[in-house]
């Protein structure tokens, strides 16, 4: 019984608790922007949208569910853990990781569909997307199956005093935790060409990389998760140890649907802000390169501003695609006999 849990004992408690409260907070925010921006200003809800819209109450839920497990054992050293207790932990922790996958797979997919959406251009670029989604999706699945049907019966998961058997779970969280890994880095890299093939100047492709890229944040936060997770998989106070890895997941699951929001926030800005409040801001911190004659910080800045975008995909007039950078429009001519594009600024 939560009753059970001893008081004057270290706790991780407190850490899990604010760090579901405030990631739920900021996922919410964040999605609310994005679909108010989408269907208020831009008028163009996606499929990458709605993905967003489902993963979120995922991601709540799992902070929440392990937010109560801090009640039954979560957080503790394994020796100040009741006997009452062990159980009762083992069963939280089986509820939220179902949550935690269902939570990883939709924030991967909201990127990979944004991905499509502003890139829907290239045949090879779109097939290469489908495969990370079909591989995302595979890995997520079976890590699924393997988590609930791992032990026969499954009641021993929680119980190990159950006549039965399990599967080695420090083998399976290796490889699927490599496999997490390795989707992470390819949703990191994958934009990055398509990026510089078009017709931009260095300063602006920098600019709209690092707003694709924004992902990297989550990459990091994962790795972090990953490398705590190999850690705790063999300590003898693995119970101590487990409470800091999901408290990363619970940054890991918030971070993914935060930065899949990223490139919408432009053009909420761009609505709420006064159309100047980034040229006066900038104009108060010019760097020592333009008072020696370089060029001047908010010039820079504006050029910059105008690749930080939300990019849709749209047809133009003569049916070309078109792929919309703010107010900058590149149209691609495809040809499709050698997949070579010509980029043309209009």
């Amino acid at each position: 019984m939560a009753g059970d849990v001893p008081d004057n004992v270290p706790s991780r408690a407190h850490g899990i608790i604010v760090a579901a409260i405030v990631c739920s907070c900021f996922s919410t925010l964040f999605v609310a922007v994005r679909i108010w921006t989408r269907a208020v200003i831009n008028r163009a809800v996606g499929w990458d949208d709605y993905a967003a819209v489902i993963t979120l109450p995922f991601t709540i839920a799992y902070g929440v569910l392990l937010g109560i497990s801090t009640r039954h054992g979560m957080g503790l050293h394994t020796w100040d853990i009741p006997p009452s207790l062990k159980i009762q932990y083992s069963k939280w922790i089986f509820i939220s990781s179902c949550l935690y996958w269902v939570a990883l797979l939709g924030y991967k997919f909201s990127i990979l569909l944004l991905y499509l959406r502003i890139f829907n251009i290239s045949r090879t670029f779109k097939y290469v997307t489908w495969a990370t989604m079909f591989f995302v999706f595979g890995y997520l699945f079976c890590n699924f199956l393997t988590l609930t049907f791992g032990c026969t019966p499954t009641g021993k998961y929680w119980n190990p005093a159950f006549t039965g058997h399990c599967i080695n779970e420090i083998q399976s969280d290796y490889a699927y935790g490599s496999m997490n890994f390795i989707s992470d880095l390819i949703m990191f890299i994958l934009p990055l060409p398509m990026i510089w093939r078009l017709q931009l100047s260095r300063r602006q492709k920098v600019g709209v990389s690092v707003i694709l890229m924004a992902g990297s944040v989550n990459w990091v936060v994962a790795i972090v998760r990953f490398a705590w997770a190999v850690e705790d998989l063999t300590a003898a106070d693995r119970t101590w140890l487990a409470a800091r890895t999901f408290l990363w997941s619970i940054l890991e699951v918030n971070t993914g649907l935060i930065c899949g929001c990223v490139p919408v926030l432009n053009s909420f800005f761009n609505q709420v802000l006064p159309k100047d409040w980034l040229d006066k801001t900038l104009s108060q911190f010019k760097t020592k390169s333009s008072r020696s004659g370089g060029t001047d910080g908010t010039e820079n800045n504006k050029v910059s501003q105008k690749a930080f975008v939300e990019l849709e995909r749209g047809e133009s007039d003569s049916g070309k695609n078109l792929v919309r950078l703010d107010n900058v429009d590149f149209k691609m001519e495809q040809r499709v006999s050698d997949e070579d594009y010509q980029y043309d600024a209009t």
